[in-house]
């Protein structure tokens, strides 16, 4: 699993809001394109955190030298050196599937105190993910990463990006929140109180018609839920 979701701090002198976002499948044509359009189109924005998991044999110094490969950086390396187009990205080691997002109790103090702007994108998007990981990551996952903005003392901006694959079976996909047949509070639930058995199985059967799907697809339409709820106390 790749990156996780991200953060940045110091709002512009125009007070611009950053845009940025990370995600746990991306491909590496991708990995980098939101970085490098803030550092083009926003030259005096702040520090731009990285949630990123290490992964067997890969640091999270060794994660953010590759995305710093990425050939979609050309254009800023034209004029600059590779210290003053990355000096603003930091690496901050997490996992939006653990507990307290994986973080070190420094490096949430330090993401409290510098945010103001918050994207969240992190998502599982491997089909064949068991029921019980898709909700750790793309349910929970949405539901840490909203108590970590709420810790920060100087935000302005959370936003969370889902896709619009969660509502495919419509023949037309309006922006807005479709109702659920279940509360995902009862998916947490279930996952929570079943077996490993039945956690390894989809969620067809959890429920009804038109909200059936693989895991990876109802958990990330639930995900908006747990957003909509938590910050505007709807859903």
């Amino acid at each position: 699993m790749n990156a996780a979701s991200f953060a940045v701090a110091g709002y512009t002198r125009q007070k611009y809001p950053q845009v940025h976002v990370k995600s746990r499948f991306l491909q590496k044509v991708k990995d980098g394109r939101y970085d490098q359009k803030i550092l083009r189109c926003i030259p005096d924005i702040g520090d731009i955190y990285l949630l990123l998991r290490p992964k067997k044999g890969k640091e999270i110094a060794d994660r953010l030298q590759e995305i710093k490969k990425n050939r979609i950086f050309e254009q800023l390396l034209e004029n600059k050196s590779e210290e003053e187009v990355f000096k603003k990205l930091k690496a901050i080691a997490g996992d939006v599937g653990s507990p307290d997002l994986g973080m070190s109790v420094a490096d949430r103090e330090l993401l409290q105190e510098n945010v103001n702007v918050f994207f969240h994108s992190a998502a599982t998007l491997d089909f064949a993910e068991t029921l019980k990981s898709t909700v750790d990551v793309n349910l929970l996952g949405t539901r840490r990463c909203l108590h970590l903005a709420r810790e920060c003392r100087n935000l302005k901006v959370f936003v969370h990006v889902s896709s619009a694959y969660v509502n495919c079976w419509r023949l037309q996909c309006d922006e807005i929140i479709y109702p659920l047949s279940q509360d995902p509070e009862e998916l947490i639930k279930i996952v929570a109180e079943c077996s490993s058995g039945r956690t390894n199985q989809d969620s067809s059967g959890m429920f009804r018609r038109g909200d059936r799907g693989e895991n990876t697809r109802i958990t990330r339409r639930s995900s908006e839920y747990v957003h909509d709820y938590e910050t505007h106390g709807r859903a």
